[in-house]
Formats: C-alpha cells, structure tokens, sequence
C-alpha cells in the first residue's frame, strides 16, 4: 500500500513538472503582420525578425490567440498598437504542436 501510495504521488509530481515545462515566452520583437479570420475569430501574430524563437516551439513564426479565449480581442487591440507605435512584444504560452508554425498565446507583454 504504501508503495503504491509513493509510486502515485511520484507520478503527480513528475507530470506537473511536465505541464509547467510547456509554457515558455518567446523572445521581444517588433510586431510584423496580425492577421485575423473571420470565420474562427483568431488572431496570427507575426514578427519583424522571423520566428518567435521560444525554447520548445523554434518553428513558430506565428503567436496565435484561440477564438475561445476571452481575451481574443484585447490581444489584437495590444498587437495593433505595440504595432502602431514601434514598442516590442513578447507571448507567454506553449506551442501548438512540436514543429508547428503556431505558438499558442496565454498572455502577451509589451516592453
């Protein structure tokens, strides 16, 4: 009993790890191009010097917000004006998939 007890509570542990392993930033760059689907409601960010460049996700040349998150739409008004006036942004999140194109947006800095 107390062996299965330990061996679970490792288990938990060593997959939190794992989970918190995921998130990562990206590196600071100028806002490139935004791009936005009206049908799903998402919003694609792009930089100036190529790929995002966060550790696990080094294909990334899109910061991608889900239409379910709410907020979708503040992300957009941030990228528009870091944009609009030339100020470098960096994502927190994690990557879509392992060698996607897409990092997947959790929260978003302006420096």
């Amino acid at each position: 009993m107390k062996i299965k007890l330990a061996t679970i509570i490792i288990a938990i542990l060593c997959t939190a790890g794992v989970a918190q392993a995921a998130d990562q930033y990206t590196k600071y760059q100028k806002v490139g191009r935004i791009s936005t689907n009206v049908e799903t409601g998402g919003v694609n960010v792009a930089g100036t010097n190529g790929g995002w460049n966060a550790s696990g996700c080094l294909s990334a040349t899109w910061a991608y917000a889900p239409p379910a998150d709410a907020d979708t739409k503040v992300i957009l008004a941030t990228a528009l004006a870091a944009q609009a006036s030339g100020r470098q942004v960096r994502f927190y999140g994690d990557c879509q998939s392992p060698g996607s194109n897409y990092f997947v947006i959790r929260y978003m800095e302006v420096k």
